[in-house]
């Protein structure tokens, strides 16, 4: 669990700066990272949902534009796994 702490918090500061500097590459790092922290949560017995909801209660994103742009990117990249 610590892992998964520091994970989350590399994953905040990701997100952080990719807000102040706009830029997609941040945001898709961002978005692998979170992928495979998915992985590992649902490996744990995590529900799907479940790992979402622990993630974005972690990542507090205060730019409502930038987590409205990480959100359609999200459920986007779920679509395609589908």
């Amino acid at each position: 669990l610590v892992v998964l702490e520091r994970a989350y918090l590399r994953v905040n500061l990701t997100l952080q700066m990719a807000e102040a500097a706009w830029t997609d590459d941040l945001f898709k790092v961002a978005e692998t990272l979170l992928t495979r922290m998915d992985a590992v949560l649902l490996s744990l017995g995590f529900p799907k949902e479940h790992a979402d909801r622990m993630f974005i209660a972690k990542v507090r994103i205060e730019n409502q534009e930038s987590y409205q742009r990480w959100l359609l990117r999200r459920h986007h990249v779920s679509d395609q796994d589908r």
